[in-house]
Formats: structure tokens, C-alpha cells, sequence
């Protein structure tokens, strides 16, 4: 709420009005900002908080940022970390012109329906609503908050902890093993009606196939529908879904490098695409990193091994040192 509150102010101090201005949490834990139509969105994740916002809110600005999942809106939006409301401020522009096209779209749709209006100020949404006094409050508890957070040191230490590792194309390597023809042998290539009349019938019973978890057979059918020409984003998707039930990340990687670059010779929008293929690049890098201390664990555990085998053949050496035992017989001792 004291994110809510800040944003409210930003709004109020240049002049705009909140009268149709909600705050809602949604079923997937997303915070919506809506001025009948939704603004922002921003989340309280596990060990991080962030905004969503369009690529262009990043020009010129030190934030810490990753791209968006598809289901954010792809790689068109990035994610903005944050710890403190106050951290936003140099997105208040931003803020301000999305306010003001939901603002005016939502005017236009008062104009024509007017018999709406009553039923839209009772609903559950515009319950959600802060007034100028709660403003006020959550400001100087936001305000209290950061002081005392500054004063420990733990806001430094605490982005130093939760800052996420994001991983990037260019930093990973893959190994992909799979039997797919070429680009240069793909038939088809330079008509793109006749590769979707020979390649989509194939696309769509292998989805069918996908969509029961016969997820080889599908891939082989996608890979039937690509050699005839098929090239879709559809068809790229639905590769990157079998191979991530398969947890192949090598081979979902290597497929949507290629979905991006043929899309984007087609004039496509390729966000989906990168979106997906950012989600598997991490998923790969944490799998590398999971094999990777499993071998450190099972060398461990076998050099316990050897040690434990080696101290089992060699005979213990007695404590201490040996002395002299003398008998009653002048001159005569032994060795113990």
C-alpha cells in the first residue's frame, strides 16, 4: 500500500485526478493500478520487489532490471527492482503518460456508457481506493521505513543479498543433439503458403500429440512440419514446450534462436519467443549448477571413500613408545 500511496501522489501533485484511480491484487499475487483500465502492475516476489514497464522507461535510468516472462508481456517489458517506493521517482514521467492514456480511454468509455458508471463506482475494484489522509499516512510509515533502513546499513546489504543472478544468450554455450534438416534443405522456403498448406496439418497433430505428453512423436511431427516449410511462431512455441516437459533446454534454445531470427526476417513481433527463450536459459544455467555440485558432492563422498579404505589396509600405529620390560633374570629385557 505504500507503493500504492506513492504512485497516488505522483498522480495528485501533477495535477490529476483519482476519481476513478484502484488498487487490486489479482489471482497470480500482482498488484494492478487501474484508472478503470489497468496502468501498472508491480509484485512483492520472494526476496524481491519489482515493477513492470515497457523498455523505453529504462532510457537514461540506473535501475537494476531483467526482462519480463511471457506472460508479463515478453521482452518488450522488463521487470524494475525496487526497495523503497521513493526509488520510483525517476519513473514518474512514465507513470504520469500511462495514467493519462488509461485516464483518457476511460472518459471516452463514460461518454458512451453512462448507465455503467454506478454499477463500476460499487464494484469490488473502487473499494480498493485511498484517500488523501491514508496517502499521507503510508507516505511518512515509507518515509520512517527507508530512514531506518539507512541508518542500519540494511538496505545495502539487503539488495546485495536479493539482487537476482540473470543470465544472458551471450553467456551461455549449448550443446544441442537432434536430427532436424538444415534451414538450406527445408523445402518450401521461398513460398510461404505452400509450407504452411504442407507443414500445418503435421504442426497441429503433433500440438495434439504435445497436449497428451507424447512429447517425442510430437517433435518428430514438428520436425516434419518444418522440413515442409511450416515456419509460425506457433510452431516454435510448441517446440519449446516439448523440450521444456523434457527439461532439454539445449535443444528449446537452439529452436527459438531460430523462431527469433526467421520471425524477425518476416517483420514479426518476437517478444514471445525471446521471452521464452530467457526463461530457458536460466532454467539451464541453474541445471548446469545443479550437475555441477552433484559431481562436487559425489567426489566428496568418494574420496571419504578411499580414505576410509586406505586407513582400513594400513594398521594402526600404537600410541605412545615403546619401553623397556626387565625380567628378574640379570640381563636379560625385552621389547614392548
Amino acid at each position: 500500500m505504500e507503493v500504492c500511496a506513492f504512485i497516488q501522489d505522483i498522480i495528485i501533485k501533477n495535477e490529476g485526478d483519482t476519481d476513478w484511480l484502484a488498487f487490486e491484487k489479482n489471482s497470480s499475487n500482482y498488484i494492478v493500478i487501474s484508472y478503470l483500465y489497468p496502468i501498472l502492475r508491480f509484485k512483492f516476489a520472494k526476496n524481491k520487489k519489482y515493477i513492470i514497464a515497457e523498455k523505453s522507461a529504462m532510457k537514461k535510468k540506473n535501475f537494476s532490471f531483467e526482462p519480463c516472462t511471457m506472460s508479463e508481456g515478453g521482452t518488450d517489458y522488463i521487470r524494475i527492482f525496487f526497495d523503497s517506493p521513493f526509488e520510483l521517482e525517476p519513473l514518474a514521467v512514465y507513470i504520469l503518460n500511462a495514467y493519462k492514456n488509461c485516464r483518457e480511454s476511460a472518459l471516452k468509455y463514460f461518454s458512451y456508457n453512462k448507465k455503467n458508471e454506478y454499477e463500476i463506482e460499487h464494484s469490488s475494484v473502487m473499494m480498493n481506493s485511498l484517500s488523501v489522509e491514508e496517502v499521507k499516512v503510508l507516505l511518512i510509515s515509507a518515509e520512517k521505513r527507508r530512514a531506518d533502513k539507512l541508518t542500519t546499513g540494511a538496505v545495502i546489504e539487503e539488495k546485495a543479498e536479493n539482487q537476482p543472478v540473470y543470465f544472458r544468450r551471450t553467456d551461455i554455450t549449448i550443446n544441442p543433439i537432434n536430427d532436424r534438416v538444415p534451414l538450406s534443405d527445408i523445402r518450401n522456403s521461398n513460398n510461404w503458403d505452400k509450407g504452411f498448406d504442407d507443414g500445418f496439418p503435421l504442426w497441429e497433430r503433433g500440438d495434439e500429440l504435445r497436449k497428451i505428453g507424447d512429447t517425442e512423436k510430437a517433435i518428430h511431427l514438428f520436425d516434419k512440419a518444418r522440413y515442409n516449410g511450416y515456419c509460425a511462431p506457433a510452431l516454435f512455441e510448441s517446440y519449446a514446450m516439448s523440450y521444456r516437459a523434457l527439461k532439454d533446454y539445449d535443444n528449446e534454445i537452439q529452436i527459438l534462436d531460430e523462431g527469433i531470427e526467421r520471425e524477425k526476417e518476416y517483420g514479426g513481433n518476437v517478444s514471445r519467443l525471446e521471452a521464452r527463450r530467457d526463461k530457458a536459459i536460466q532454467l539451464l544455467c541453474k541445471q548446469m549448477e545443479d550437475k555441477k555440485k552433484a559431481l562436487e558432492k559425489q567426489e566428496k563422498a568418494l574420496q571419504r571413500a578411499a580414505t576410509k579404505k586406505i586407513a582400513e589396509v594400513i594398521p594402526e600405529k600404537p600410541a605412545g613408545r615403546a619401553i623397556l620390560q626387565l625380567s628378574d633374570n640379570i640381563g636379560s629385557h625385552k621389547k614392548i
